[in-house]
């Protein structure tokens, strides 16, 4: 199960809002982890292609989850703000940004990584490349992979 995985503590909404992950991956069957900040231009680049990839694969199956590198909170609101509303982030202020990176040997960003959301197991280590080529035809593989 992917709560093992990103834990069972609240992660939040675009609007702010707590939510358990329980509750925001219920249904889903391929969860993603987008490692990114607003500082980094080749985030920047990547963003609005991920963005538009699920938005058209547009699967109740699928959920995105922003892990923030970035430095403030002002920083990271402005950015999360510009991605799909739909999108799931840990806070700025949560550990797990760090541990998750540490057990995913995140070494650079971003970093798109597709996880099972039922199992845990990795579908996809770095996933931006297929993203970037195939768009929501990627979105919608993990999901099939993940059946």
């Amino acid at each position: 199960m992917v709560e093992k995985i990103i834990g069972s503590a609240d992660i939040i909404n675009r609007a702010g809002v707590t939510v358990s992950p329980a509750t925001a991956l219920a249904g889903k069957k391929a969860v993603g982890l987008y490692f990114s900040a607003h500082w980094c231009p080749p985030c920047k680049a990547f963003t609005p292609i991920l963005g538009e990839a699920c938005n058209d694969a547009a699967s109740d199956e699928f959920a995105m989850i922003f892990v923030s590198f970035d430095q403030s909170m002002p920083q990271f609101f402005e950015y999360f703000g510009s991605m799909p509303e739909n999108w799931l982030a840990f806070s700025l202020s949560d550990k797990r940004r760090e541990q998750l990176g540490q057990i995913f040997n995140v070494s650079g960003i971003p970093r798109l990584i597709i996880l099972n959301a039922k199992t845990g197991a990795i579908i996809n280590n770095d996933a931006r490349a297929e993203v970037t080529q195939k768009g929501p035809e990627a979105i919608l593989g993990y999901v099939a992979k993940a059946q």
